[in-house]
C-alpha cells in the first residue's frame, strides 16, 4: 500500500520520468556520436585502405600506361583476391575505362571529368576522394582516384569506389553490441532510477502529506522517514514546526478561553467595532444592558445600521476621529425601561501588516451600567426620608402629648388618661417601626437565613395564630385553616416561616372588615407547596400591586398609620421568601379581598 501511495505521487513520477528521460537522451546521444564517430572512422579507414591498395597497383598500372598495352590490363585485378569489396578501374587520358575489376558494362568517356579524378589531376601528391552517388551500385560511395604521371604528363588514372553499404555492413555488428549495452544500461536505470527516485520522493510525499494536515488542523502527523540529508533536517525542521504550533495554539486557546470566560463573567458590557463600524465582539452582558435578545448575534453586523445602537453610534465616531480615550454618561431606553450606562470608549490600532486584516483599527466600548445603584441611591433617600418621617410622626404626637400634660392636663383624670393611652400607642408604633427596621437590616446583614432544613406549615401557623387570638375575637373574624397538603415538607427556616406568616396574618387583620372572614390554604406545584393566605378585605388596586413590597409603600397612608402599620411588613415577607429560594405573590381585586401566595420548595 505505501508504494501505491507513492506511485500516485505526482513529485515521484515527474522525478522518474525526469530521471529516465534525461539517462536515455543522454545515452540516445552518446550512442549517436559513438556511431556516428564510428561510421567517420571506418570511412577514413577504408579511404586509407584503399590507397594503400592502389599504391600496390600503381607499378603494374603504370607500365600499362607506359606501353598502352590496354588489352592485357584486366590482368592486373585478378591477383587480387581481397578486392571483391573495392571496384577498381583504370581510366585512361581520354577518359575511357580501360580495366574494370568487377567487369561492370560502364564504358564512359567522361571518367576524366569526375572531381577525384580532377583533385588528383591538380594535386601535387596526385590524390583524389570524393564521396558521391555512384550510378553503377545505385548509391553513395567513397571514391578514391591517384594521377600516374611521367615527365610531368597524367598517362592515366586508378580509381577505387566502394559503396557506403559494405561500410555499413563492416558497422553493423558493433552497432547492434552497442544497442544491447544501451538496452542493458536503460533497463538498469529503469531500476535503478525506481530506487533513488522513491529514495528522494518518499520523504517529500511524507513532508506534502504533513503540511497538508498542518493546513487541516491537524498537528499530530510526523514525517516518520528522515533521511541523513537535507530532506532529513526539513523533515525534522516540520515535525518541530509542527509542535510548536500546536503548542502555541494550545497555549492561544487556553488564553482564549480564560479571556472568554472572564469577559462571560464580567458584570460590564464589552463591545468591540472597528474602524469601518462593523461589530466584532459583544459579551452577554452588553446584551443585557443594551436590551438586546442574547440569541440575537450582533456580530459582522454595522452599528450604523443598527437603530438601537444610536446612543453609542456618536461616542464610536468620536473615538475613531479622535483616537482617544473617552468617557460619557448618558440615560439609555432599552425597551420600556430606561437605563444609566457609564461608556468607557478607547482607541486600538493593529501593528499587523495590511493584508492581514482588513481593519487594523477600532474601538473598545466598556459598558457599566449604573441603573441599580442609581435605584439604590434613590431607595436610599427614600428610605431614609420614610424613616425620618415614621419618626418624626409618633415622636411630634408623644411630644405634644407631653407638652399638654405637663402645662396642667395633667391635673384632669379623663384627659391625662386619654393623652397617657396616646402616647402609648405612639410608643408601640415607635417600638413596631425599630424592630421591622432591626428586622430588615439583620435579613441584609446575617446568613442565618440561607440554611433552609425540613420544616412543616401548620405547627407555625397554629403559633401564630394562638398570638391574634384575643385581636380575632375583639374583631369578630374568624381564620379558617384548610389542612390539605399543609403537613408536606417544605426546605425553609423556622424563624423565617414565622415571620413571614407573622406579617401576612397581621396585615390580613389590619385591611380586613369586623366579621369578616380569612381563608389559609395550601396547592401543590411541581417540587413546590404554596401557602395561601385570602382576606375579605378592601383589596389592593392593580397600580399598586407590583409595588406594594417596596420598602415603607403603602396604598392608603392615613389608613395604614391609623392601623399601625409602617410599610414593611410586605418587604421583609419578600426578602425573606427569598432567602429561601422561594417567592412571595398577591392576587387582588378592589373592594373584593387579597390572596398572598408564598412559595417554597418541596421535599420529596
Amino acid at each position: 500500500m505505501p508504494r501505491l501511495n507513492l506511485l500516485k505521487s505526482g513529485y515521484f513520477r515527474r522525478l522518474y520520468l525526469t530521471f529516465l528521460t534525461f539517462f536515455l537522451t543522454v545515452s540516445g546521444l552518446i550512442l549517436l556520436m559513438v556511431y556516428t564517430q564510428l561510421r567517420s572512422s571506418v570511412k577514413q579507414r577504408e579511404w586509407h585502405s584503399m590507397k594503400e591498395k592502389l599504391t600496390l597497383l600503381e607499378p603494374q598500372s603504370r607500365l600499362i600506361f607506359s606501353t598502352m598495352n590496354y588489352a592485357e590490363a584486366d590482368a592486373i585485378f585478378s591477383q587480387q583476391h581481397p578486392l571483391h569489396k573495392i571496384r577498381f578501374t583504370l581510366l585512361a587520358p581520354r577518359g575511357e575505362i580501360i580495366a574494370d575489376s568487377h567487369n561492370l558494362p560502364e564504358t564512359t568517356v567522361q571518367g576524366w571529368s569526375f572531381p577525384e579524378v580532377q583533385q588528383a589531376i591538380r594535386e601535387e601528391d596526385s590524390w583524389g576522394q570524393d564521396q558521391r552517388m555512384v550510378e553503377i551500385f545505385g548509391e553513395e560511395a567513397l571514391v578514391v582516384a591517384l594521377a600516374l604521371h611521367r615527365d610531368d604528363q597524367v598517362i592515366g588514372v586508378i580509381r577505387g569506389e566502394m559503396a557506403l553499404s559494405t561500410i555499413d555492413a563492416l558497422t553493423f555488428n558493433i552497432q547492434n553490441t552497442m544497442l544491447w549495452i544501451t538496452l542493458l544500461c536503460a533497463l538498469l536505470a529503469f531500476v535503478f532510477g525506481f530506487f533513488i527516485a522513491k529514495a528522494h520522493a518518499r520523504p517529500i510525499s511524507q513532508m506534502a502529506e504533513v503540511s497538508q494536515a498542518i493546513q487541516a488542523g491537524d498537528y499530530g502527523k510526523k514525517v516518520r522517514e528522515l533521511p541523513p540529508n537535507e530532506l532529513g533536517q526539513l523533515g525534522t525542521n516540520l515535525n518541530d514546526l509542527s509542535q510548536n504550533i500546536l503548542s502555541k495554539i494550545l497555549s492561544l486557546s487556553l488564553e482564549r478561553a480564560q479571556l472568554k470566560s472572564m469577559l462571560a463573567c464580567m458584570q460590564e458590557g464589552i463591545l468591540s467595532i472597528s474602524d469601518l463600524g462593523v461589530i466584532l465582539f459583544c459579551n452577554r452582558a452588553a446584551y443585557g444592558h443594551l436590551g438586546f435578545d442574547p440569541e440575537v448575534d450582533l456580530r459582522n453586523q454595522n452599528i450604523n445600521d443598527i437603530a438601537a445602537l444610536k446612543p453609542l453610534r456618536a461616542i464610536w465616531h468620536k473615538v475613531v476621529t479622535e483616537k482617544r480615550f473617552k468617557v460619557k454618561e448618558l440615560t439609555y431606553a432599552a425597551g420600556s425601561e430606561e437605563k444609566y450606562l457609564q461608556i468607557y470608549a478607547t482607541f486600538y490600532e493593529s501593528t499587523a501588516e495590511k493584508h492581514l486584516a482588513q481593519s487594523r483599527c477600532g474601538v473598545v466600548l466598556v459598558i457599566d451600567n449604573h441603573s441599580e445603584v442609581k435605584k439604590l441611591q434613590k431607595m436610599r433617600r427614600d428610605f431614609f426620608a420614610h424613616v425620618s418621617h415614621e419618626l418624626k410622626t409618633p415622636l411630634t404626637s408623644i411630644q405634644g402629648y407631653v407638652e399638654a400634660l405637663l402645662e396642667g392636663a395633667v391635673e384632669d383624670a379623663g384627659i391625662r388618661d386619654r393623652f397617657l393611652q396616646k402616647i402609648d400607642n405612639n410608643t408601640q408604633r415607635l417600638l413596631t417601626l425599630v424592630m421591622d427596621l432591626l428586622a430588615l437590616n439583620k435579613i441584609d446583614t446575617t446568613t442565618l437565613y440561607v440554611a433552609p432544613r425540613p420544616l412543616q406549615w401548620l405547627p407555625i401557623i397554629q403559633k401564630v395564630a394562638e398570638n391574634y387570638e384575643s385581636t380575632l375575637s375583639k374583631r369578630s373574624i374568624t381564620l379558617e385553616v384548610k389542612p390539605r397538603y399543609g403537613a408536606l415538607l417544605v426546605m425553609g427556616d423556622h424563624e423565617s416561616m414565622y415571620t413571614i406568616f407573622d406579617n401576612l396574618l397581621s396585615n390580613a387583620i389590619r385591611y380586613s372588615k369586623e366579621e369578616s372572614r380569612i381563608k389559609v390554604w395550601f396547592s401543590k406545584e411541581k417540587g413546590h407547596l404554596i401557602l395561601h393566605l385570602t382576606d375579605t378585605g378592601v383589596g389592593i388596586a392593580p397600580e399598586h400591586q407590583r409595588r406594594i413590597f417596596e420598602r415603607f409603600y403603602r396604598v392608603d397612608k392615613a389608613r395604614s398609620r391609623a392601623e399601625g402599620g409602617t410599610g414593611l411588613g410586605l418587604s421583609i415577607v419578600k426578602m425573606l421568601s427569598e432567602k429561601l429560594n422561594g417567592q412571595v405573590s398577591v392576587t387582588s381585586e378592589q373592594g373584593i379581598g387579597s390572596t398572598f401566595s408564598v412559595k417554597l420548595t418541596r421535599v420529596f
